[in-house]
């Protein structure tokens, strides 16, 4: 078993207890385009504790991960906004 599995766990669940930032719809835009352009160049971990603080972002985010042909990156930011599904 992968080391980093359980404490990866411990630190996504720590994000989503976290405080949760309430963006407006022109700033989730904004953010969702920064952090795309992040997410293409440094990958997905690079803007996972920053999506992960607003729900609203994430689902943007994830969307447009695919929609910008990151569909790995998509993938994953789609299950942590909906990990039951």
């Amino acid at each position: 078993m992968d080391e980093a599995g359980p404490t990866a766990d411990v630190r996504l669940g720590a994000m989503f207890e976290g405080p949760q930032r309430c963006l407006s719809a022109e700033e989730v835009a904004r953010e969702t385009e920064r952090l795309l352009a992040v997410c293409a160049e440094k990958g997905v971990g690079e803007v996972v504790g920053d999506a992960c603080t607003c729900p609203e972002l994430l689902e943007a985010l994830a969307v447009a991960c695919h929609r910008g042909g990151l569909s790995s990156a998509g993938q994953y930011l789609t299950y942590l906004a909906r990990p039951y599904d």
